[in-house]
């Protein structure tokens, strides 16, 4: 198929002739960050040191807004992880939808607040970032404070006032587990006293820096299982949002002390339960109708994820039998120890959990990736590490377990885009799967089809099969930018057959993107002949 963009007989510029493969491309994981190396953009950031080479952080704090924006803490110590106060912090991520992923921020003195570290995170659709960081006190005793910030204000510090809402007239005495809506609102869980810098008398879950709302907290009675306990910590942080914002999951601390049924799985405030309504708590015993064995005992393991309709996956380590590593999904277990899925055996425990909208789970269990049960990738899968679209270093080490799983498409087959972090070379680092931005039309290349689709939804599309390349629910000029800068690419593995007329070179493109703006296609009176 050749086509030429004309008016009065003029042609601008001829694309290319192309057929586009039949076959589905293998997947392709692109390699974000790396350690030892400075962070892409981290140089253009007040403060940047030329020492500051990346690390990665650890733990899992990678999040992804629905649109693509994502952000992740990054420390740049080699040797350290993120529980000391070596090295600088940054936050690594994208404002545009996943498209050009760079350092957006790094820890500096605001307003006279020395920030030391960042750790838990959440970004939303504008690419505004709320987030926790400890920063120093200049009249210790502390010598340090919790604190939570949005992008470079901050809310509270430990031993503020909580002004409004619920607990007001208390003070917040941590911060942590930060979480911001896609259209902006602030999520966190806060440790509080009655007194400013005073002993923890309870935690929160708080809603809104404006009106310091409060969604769960001590002293509240979960269903019939007991009330939260006035302890730091009752409610862990380690919570997860579905993508709109409406539901979380997280586990809490029914019980002071460590005892054998403390630990409460909870969505939205009430207890999560199995298919045939059992409670999932610490110590309770696990039906053979949700696929438990004779006497089999959850045993949580921190890990869950939540989706918008209210479907949840967690994997836990439980007690009364001998394969005791599940995978569970609305509560039954799907998977156990020892069972073999696509071809690789469940050895050990599960190392990371994921659920999207669409119904797609991801999760990491020996050393492997799976999605929807599939083997995507472990020890050895090659990694593009140098932006040419093909993979040329192995996934030494998937141990970390970090994982995120978007409702967004990418390249090279019916896979949506997943983001891990772990060893690639030896050396830790961010990947994920290339996202299918401008390919409209799902052939795994991005060609002249997909500018004339881009052209009928020019105004009016609003989704990526009527030419949304950046996932903003608009077909515009941003949209045909990216097509531009992403021409002639095929998804990995792919192939192209017939008779290529020209590929242009960058200057080229630009010429033909000037030639459209001259042709008025920002007023959308683009014309178009399509030659076959």
């Amino acid at each position: 198929m050749c086509i030429g963009i004309l008016r009065s007989g003029l042609v601008i510029a001829v694309i290319s002739c192309l057929a586009a493969s039949d076959n589905q491309a293998a997947p392709l994981f692109e390699r974000l960050y790396v350690q030892n190396q400075v962070l892409p953009g981290a140089s253009a950031l007040p403060g940047f040191n030329a020492v500051d080479t990346a690390r990665d952080n650890g733990n899992r704090s990678l999040v992804t807004a629905p649109n693509g924006n994502f952000v992740v803490t990054v420390n740049t110590d080699p040797t350290q992880g993120n529980a000391g106060f070596v090295g600088t912090f940054y936050h690594f991520g994208s404002t545009d939808q996943g498209i050009t992923p760079t350092a957006l921020r790094r820890e500096s003195t605001i307003a006279g607040q020395e920030q030391e570290t960042f750790s838990s995170n959440g970004i939303d659709n504008a690419g505004n970032i709320t987030y926790t960081a400890t920063i120093k006190n200049p009249s210790a005793p502390p010598t340090r404070f919790g604190s939570l910030w949005e992008n470079d204000t901050l809310i509270f510090r430990h031993g503020d006032a909580i002004t409004t809402g619920p607990l007001a007239g208390n003070f917040f005495a941590s911060a942590s587990g930060a979480y911001r809506s896609p259209t902006g609102i602030s999520n966190w869980i806060s440790s509080y006293s009655d007194t400013s810098l005073g002993a923890s008398t309870g935690s929160a879950l708080f809603r809104s820096t404006t009106n310091f709302d409060v969604l769960l907290k001590s002293g509240d009675m979960i269903g019939t299982e007991g009330t939260i306990v006035s302890e730091s910590g009752a409610i862990l942080a380690n919570i997860r949002w579905s993508d709109s914002g409406n539901n979380y999951i997280t586990e809490v601390d029914l019980e002071a002390g460590f005892t054998a049924t403390e630990d409460l799985l909870v969505i939205n405030g009430q207890p999560a339960t199995t298919p045939s309504g059992a409670v999932i708590r610490k110590g309770n015993a696990v039906s053979a109708i949700d696929g438990g064995l004779s006497g089999e005992t959850w045993d949580l393991s921190g890990l869950y994820d939540i989706n918008n309709t209210g479907d949840f996956i967690f994997s836990a380590f439980n007690d009364g039998v001998v394969n005791d590593s599940v995978l569970a999904l609305n509560g039954a277990i799907i998977h156990r120890e020892n069972e073999v899925v696509d071809g690789v055996s469940l050895s050990g425990q599960v190392q990371g959990v994921a659920i999207n909208d669409i119904g797609d789970i991801a999760y990491v269990w020996n050393d492997t990736l799976f999605i929807n049960d599939q083997v995507i990738a472990g020890l050895g899968t090659l990694v593009d590490t140098n932006a040419d679209g093909v993979g040329d270093t192995p996934i030494t080490n998937q141990a970390l377990g970090q994982i995120e799983i978007t409702n967004l498409p990418a390249a090279g087959g019916d896979l949506p885009v997943v983001y891990l972090g772990l060893d690639v070379g030896g050396l830790t680092s961010q990947i994920r799967l290339i996202p299918a931005f401008a390919d409209f039309d799902d052939d795994d290349d991005i060609d002249g089809r997909d500018f004339l689709i881009w052209q009928r939804g020019y105004g009016t599309g609003t989704s990526r099969a009527e030419g949304d390349a950046n996932w903003d629910g608009l077909v515009d000029e941003s949209d045909l930018a990216i097509w531009q800068a992403r021409y002639g690419q095929t998804a990995p593995g792919g192939t192209l057959s017939g008779v290529l007329v020209r590929v242009p070179e960058p200057t080229s493109l630009s010429i033909i993107l000037v030639a459209l703006v001259c042709l008025g296609i920002y007023r959308g009176q683009l014309h178009a002949t399509l030659q076959i």
